[in-house]
């Protein structure tokens, strides 16, 4: 069995992602050596998230480009090439984690001549992310499914963005891992009584729904009401940094994993909103649905969001059309006034308890299988 592992991700670090973050932690509890070769995407970001410890070494292949921003996108071939050219390097029958299409398709590519084992981890379906001609989009996801197809594994957060299914694909659910979630239920939940909480976290960018927020809270200002939104994580918008400078906002920055779940237990309701003119949107299978079942935090979700519907039906969640700021701010204010209808949901969440298992438990059986071949 191998006793290595190089992980591929279009970051500047494996901290960068709260799923590799993670991955990586399992890794280096299970005595595993791991390579990581990232994109540096802001100056410095690679050494300001630098593993601390030994089991980790991390390399940059790219540099440049920043987020979301058009030099980013005319970047993403030459991503492919460097990690084209490196897995080449690798030594034969290499063990190879990639992050994203963007980086498993070439890894695959060059895995013909070096007899690499690649696992596809689509945590975010590259097709389903940007805008195409009709006749790109459609050679695109051919290029994806041949790679689903050609990978020993292709890691899925959900079965509905694909249009197939073979026995290669395997699902991984966005969870916490264990020792975190005992460690963050040991901070006692805050009650209404002390007022409403609103928990919102993760990457705070331009789809997000910050600005609809925003216009939601001053809307339960000129009705004279009130409530703390909590943030925590990166902020990458104009929207996003002018919701942290709302007097209802108490930002935190960006946080431990543990840390982060901890603020779900200070928190009424969390917030999960996604604009849907992404179409990759419709089909979210958010890190925060896990965290909110484990640490019975209900959640705001809006109505576009296909997946969530379950968690909405089962009234474990709440729903708005995500433009509708009105509609937020009128949810908002029936939690002030009918408390009840958070206890409900509470409650409501223990009925997934059975579908979600912590991280590590799920990374187990695929990291035994995929070190052994």
């Amino acid at each position: 069995m191998a006793s290595s592992v190089n992980m591929f991700a279009p970051l500047s670090a494996v901290r960068k992602r709260t799923r590799l973050a993670k991955m990586g932690r399992y890794l280096e509890d299970s005595g595993m050596q791991v390579q990581f070769f990232g994109w540096e995407r802001v100056a410095g970001e690679a050494e300001l998230h630098r593993w601390q410890g030994s089991s980790i070494k991390e390399s940059v292949l790219l540099r440049g480009g920043g987020y979301a921003s058009k030099k980013a996108r005319l970047m993403y071939p030459v991503w492919m090439f460097a990690v084209f050219f490196r897995v080449l390097l690798l030594p034969r029958a290499s063990k190879c984690w990639c992050l994203g299409w963007e980086t498993a398709f070439p890894a695959r590519l060059a895995a013909i001549f070096r007899r690499s084992t690649i696992i596809f981890d689509d945590a975010d379906r590259f097709s389903m992310l940007l805008k195409l001609p009709k006749p790109v989009h459609k050679f695109l996801v051919r290029l994806e499914k041949w790679t689903s197809m050609k990978c020993y594994r292709h890691v899925v957060p959900g079965w509905t963005r694909y249009e197939w299914k073979h026995e290669g694909m395997t699902l991984l659910r966005n969870t916490p891992m264990s020792a975190d979630y005992e460690e963050a239920m040991r901070v006692p939940r805050t009650s209404l009584d002390q007022g409403l909480s609103v928990y919102v976290n993760g990457w705070i960018a331009w789809d997000t729904g910050s600005r609809i927020i925003i216009k939601a809270i001053d809307e339960l200002a000129r009705r004279n009401l009130s409530c703390r939104v909590l943030v925590a994580g990166r902020i990458s918008s104009d929207d996003g940094q002018q919701l942290i400078e709302h007097s209802y906002a108490d930002f935190r920055g960006e946080l431990p994993q543990v840390e982060a779940l901890k603020l779900y237990r200070q928190s009424s309701i969390a917030l999960t909103l996604y604009d849907p003119s992404v179409a990759i949107n419709h089909h979210a299978e958010s890190n925060k649905w896990g965290d909110c079942v484990f640490l019975g935090t209900p959640f705001i979700v809006n109505s576009e969001v296909a997946t969530a519907q379950r968690f909405v039906d089962a009234g474990a969640a709440f729903s708005f059309r995500y433009n509708d700021h009105m509609a937020l701010a009128d949810l908002l204010e029936q939690f002030l006034k009918e408390p009840q209808k958070l206890d409900n949901a509470q409650r409501s969440l223990k009925s997934f308890e059975g579908e979600f298992s912590a991280f590590e438990n799920q990374l187990e059986p695929l990291f035994s299988d995929f070190l052994a071949a």
